[in-house]
């Protein structure tokens, strides 16, 4: 479903509401949320494409090497290749 923002809680049945990029409103019980959903950090690049375009399109502009050292932060497990 790609990234998304819990919206909501209900209070009685746990159940979160999600917006997600391409689902608004999507309602998923806290234990299925625990098991399929991954919180990302507030830095983490896709984190802030969903809640902090604005500092995203502002580092674009002003520091773009710091864009690229959040990009590579955000995903540890991938492998960068520099070519000369």
């Amino acid at each position: 479903m790609g990234i998304g923002k819990v919206k909501d809680v209900d209070q009685k049945s746990g159940d979160l509401t999600i917006d997600f990029e391409k689902k608004k409103d999507h309602v998923l019980p806290v234990d299925s949320a625990m098991r399929f959903l991954q919180k990302l950090a507030d830095d983490h690049i896709w984190a802030m494409r969903h809640s902090a375009h604005d500092r995203l399109k502002l580092m674009v502009d002003q520091s773009p090497g710091e864009l690229v050292k959040v990009a590579i932060r955000s995903r540890p497990e991938r492998k960068a290749t520099l070519v000369r």
